[in-house]
């Protein structure tokens, strides 16, 4: 072998080393930082995030205003099938749905609407209906860990989510409650969930 090509392998082989120990003292910086992110987020407060909970999640304890006066509690919403629907002013596929609800739609269950507070609920014209829950300080959004509207959550009559979904219409919203009517034995006639999609 030449002189040249075992300098050439000598500055191959020292750039190669270099290289390696770029690369590890960089893994190693990362790392660490990944490690300290980690425990950020384990020490971190529970925030709303966009998933909710899932099926067969038992209601998480909570206590609401309503829009109309007094509080709710989820004591209060066992023993009975419910909904429990999060909306905002801000959401572009929230408009179908509220329209609906506007209108004196009937459903066979209770449906709790859930918004921010009252001039939410006034600019969106849901000061007539009977189950508006105000929540300021997002405490039923973190309970139920949903920042997503629309964001619907089916409950049961022990108190177990059923389902979920983002109804963004009266009939969208009427399959989300079907398996919570089935489950607590009041279904309801096939009449009256055509009578309430009219």
């Amino acid at each position: 072998m030449s002189t040249p090509w075992i300098v050439a392998f000598v500055a191959l082989a020292s750039c190669l080393f270099l290289l390696a120990l770029i690369f590890l003292g960089t893994l190693r910086r990362i790392v660490g930082v990944l490690e300290q992110a980690e425990a950020r987020l384990a020490n971190a407060p529970l925030s709303p995030g966009p998933g909710g909970l899932e099926p067969g999640t038992q209601l998480p304890p909570f206590q609401v205003r309503r829009l109309e006066g007094g509080w709710l509690g989820d004591d209060d919403v066992r023993g009975a099938p419910a909904a429990f629907v999060f909306l905002s002013s801000s959401c572009p596929a929230c408009t179908g749905l509220v329209r609906d609800l506007r209108r004196g739609a009937r459903l066979p269950l209770t449906v709790y609407v859930i918004v921010s507070g009252e001039e939410e609920a006034q600019s969106l014209g849901l000061s007539a209906l009977p189950d508006v829950l105000i929540q300021p300080e997002n405490e039923l959004s973190i309970a139920f860990r949903t920042s997503t509207t629309p964001h619907a959550f089916a409950v049961g009559i022990d108190g177990t989510i059923i389902a979920t979904s983002t109804p963004n219409s009266l009939d969208q919203l009427q399959e989300l409650i079907r398996p919570p009517l089935e489950e607590g034995g009041e279904v309801a006639l096939p009449q009256e969930l055509n009578a309430l999609r009219r």
